[in-house]
């Protein structure tokens, strides 16, 4: 590591206080770092940072702005773009593996489970997911679709993940925690870059981006990339006719003002009309009793333009941002959506004498739907919008200098469903020295219903009433299932949480924390064919442990074990009790064999799922990387190698595979 970024890593987050940020927040680190010097930071310096140097490294989640990960006062983990190249994986779902106590389990050749510290669903509506301050979670079925959120891993910086609410900055259902993906700006990603391959499950892949300077204060990058997958297979190894390929591009433009004023304006658009997905036993409308299984290629698309402008003036800054997204999905044999969300978000930040940084924001989000009814899921109405204001205010408080601090908030919104939302929180936390750090939390969350619980109807089947009873036709066809609540209250949460990090040698770094999150007002059904309702009540309660020890500078290893413990009561079907694996276990290894030859490895633990019926497993991923030349390399990756298939959150199951990739950059 050169002196140059040892001194900007120093610069950039060796102090344990928060105090003014180099960012707002909505700015990468290592675009943070490279702003203080001439160039940017690479790859290769951060790849040979020691622990102690990436502790250092900032996050921007929990505070808004930022600061070290090691004084940072919530349980956060850090995956960086080379993590996830080191890891062999080749979507963000799939890299969120590498993060403590998060639970991925694949659904469909397509989607993944992804939730933390329980109520682990299909589309986990109580994780928050946001893609360069682009929130992700879809308001109809409450929840994240982790088929259409990509970036080009390449020009991925890092993917901050917090363990537990963060309702305070990021509004509401930011409950059992909030995943926020940052990508590099145009000057960090200059010139070209080609990667492409294929094998088992990764059929075939290839990629693209080119970024270039456009005038001494601007810079530019486009980027395409397309892949086609395989399908997964069913217990007896026939295939479940989910294999898929989508095509995504897109840009990013960056400017630096002579009065520190930052620009950025970036978009991307997908598209696919070879989605493929097997619905077994879907009910035919009109027929009374009657089933079929539907095998077809679906459709998605979407498209998304951001801008965010700000500006830092040494204790004090301001940013906006705003951005419109599109997305069209057609699935369930006839079911249809479209999707136009506006956002606009401004944030400021200032000191309020010696001891005091507030930050404070107000936002407005608007997002409208068009859907088609569809044989197994209707809305009533077809069309709706759904509007969301919000305003916060959040105070840093130096306690005692360089030693003691306070964080205190809150997040006040109003949303279209359930009215007005408060969402307060207080952290502290204690740095004793740099070796060091105590923190503990309590924060209110809530979930907002979603437009499926509130207007929408899950069919099992149609009916005649009249041959039900073993009668004439009645001439009238019924619907039966899950009925919707229009008069639904938000879920609502009250987490305590609390955590030790600690080095005690150089080489190892340890990381514990705790919690008990109580939850009211949960919504679930009472019998099969009854409306949603919020009679659910409960709480979750366990803990997370992680270590990274270097024993030499070539080698580096990760380790991780988490616990959790789900109890739901109330006159309700608890399905979220039994829905989370209790114990996970995960031991990362990556290790130089020599300048150019790499060896990575990682073995992961689930324990049983017993509401989806799923054996506890171990995944074991084994890459090697050859950098053939500076500009060119070539990667094989093994994957899921310990046993043919196995099950990880639905009935389809994921085979072992492998994958070789070649990537030049110039």
């Amino acid at each position: 590591m050169t002196p140059d970024v040892k001194r900007r890593v120093r610069r950039c987050g060796a102090s344990h206080r928060v105090g003014p940020a180099l960012a707002l927040g909505w700015f990468g680190a290592a675009d943070a770092l490279a702003r203080q010097s001439d160039e940017p930071i690479s790859t290769d310096q951060i790849t040979s940072m020691s622990i102690e140097q990436l502790m250092t490294l900032p996050v921007t989640s929990v505070a808004g702005v930022e600061q070290s990960w090691f004084a940072t006062p919530a349980a956060l983990a850090r995956i960086t773009g080379e993590d996830i190249r080191r890891g062999g994986f080749r979507t963000i779902a799939d890299s969120l593996h590498l993060a403590p106590g998060v639970f991925v389990g694949r659904t469909s050749s397509q989607n993944f489970s992804v939730g933390m510290r329980g109520f682990n669903g299909s589309l986990a509506n109580k994780t928050l997911v946001l893609i360069d301050g682009r929130a992700v979670y879809d308001p109809l079925f409450g929840g994240v679709f982790w088929d259409v959120q990509d970036v080009l891993l390449e020009d991925l910086d890092r993917i901050e993940v917090i363990r537990g609410p963060g309702a305070t900055l990021w509004g509401a259902n930011a409950v059992n925690g909030v995943i926020n993906v940052v990508t590099k700006s145009a000057k960090e990603t200059q010139g070209a870059y080609i990667a492409g391959g294929g094998g088992t499950f990764e059929r075939a892949f290839g990629e693209a981006r080119y970024g270039f300077q456009i005038d001494k204060d601007s810079w530019l990058r486009v980027y395409g990339k397309w892949f086609s997958r395989d399908s997964l297979v069913d217990s007896t190894g026939a295939t479940t006719h989910d294999d898929w390929s989508l095509g995504r591009g897109g840009f990013r433009y960056d400017h630096e003002g002579d009065d520190d004023l930052l620009l950025t304006v970036q978009a991307d658009a997908y598209y696919t009309d070879q989605f493929g997905e097997r619905f077994v036993n879907a009910p035919v409308p009109g027929q009374h009793v009657q089933f079929r299984t539907d095998i077809r290629d679906y459709r998605r698309a979407g498209a998304n333009l951001l801008a965010r402008v700000g500006q830092e003036h040494g204790d004090s800054g301001w940013s906006l941002q705003g951005y419109y997204d599109r997305t069209e999905r057609a699935t369930d044999v006839t079911f249809e959506v479209n999707r136009d969300t506006f956002d606009l978000d401004w944030r400021q930040h200032f000191k309020l004498g010696a001891s005091h940084d507030l930050m404070m924001g107000l936002g407005a989000r608007y997002s409208s739907d068009d859907t088609e009814d569809g044989s197994h899921f209707v809305l009533n109405p077809k069309s709706d919008s759904f509007s969301t204001f919000s305003g916060f205010l959040q105070d840093t408080i130096t306690l005692v200098p360089d030693r003691l601090f306070g964080m205190i908030g809150s997040k006040l919104s109003y949303n279209t469903f359930t009215g007005l939302e408060i969402q307060p929180g207080a952290r502290l936390w204690w740095t004793p020295d740099d070796r060091n750090t105590v923190w503990a939390s309590v924060a209110r969350a809530v979930r907002v219903p979603s437009r499926q619980e509130e207007q929408g109807t899950l069919i099992f089947a149609y009916y005649d009433p009249g041959l039900l009873v073993g009668g004439p036709p009645a001439g009238q066809i019924l619907s039966v299932g899950i009925q919707p609540n229009g008069g639904l209250n938000s879920e609502d949460l009250l987490a305590y949480e609390a955590g030790y990090r600690v080095r005690p040698i150089e080489s190892l770094t340890l990381d514990l924390s705790v919690y008990y999150n109580d939850y009211e007002d949960l919504i679930y059904i009472s019998s099969a064919f009854q409306p949603w309702n919020n009679n659910g009540f409960g709480e979750t309660y366990g803990g997370e442990l992680s270590a990274t020890w270097s024993p030499s500078e070539r080698w580096r290893l990760r380790a991780a074990y988490s616990y959790t413990e789900v109890q739901i009561h109330g006159p309700v079907l608890p399905a979220d009790e039994r829905n989370t694996p209790r114990n996970q276990a995960q031991l990362e290894s990556y290790l130089d064999l020599t300048k150019s030859l790499e060896l990575n490895a990682a073995i992961y633990y689930v324990d049983e799922v017993p509401e989806q019926r799923i054996d506890s497993y171990v995944r074991l991923d084994v890459g090697l990387t050859w950098h053939v030349t500076p500009n060119f390399d070539l990667t094989i990756w093994g994957q899921n190698l310990l046993e043919p298939q196995h099950r990880e959150f639905s009935t389809s199951e994921v085979e072992r595979g492998v994958y070789v990739m070649g990537t030049i950059r110039f």
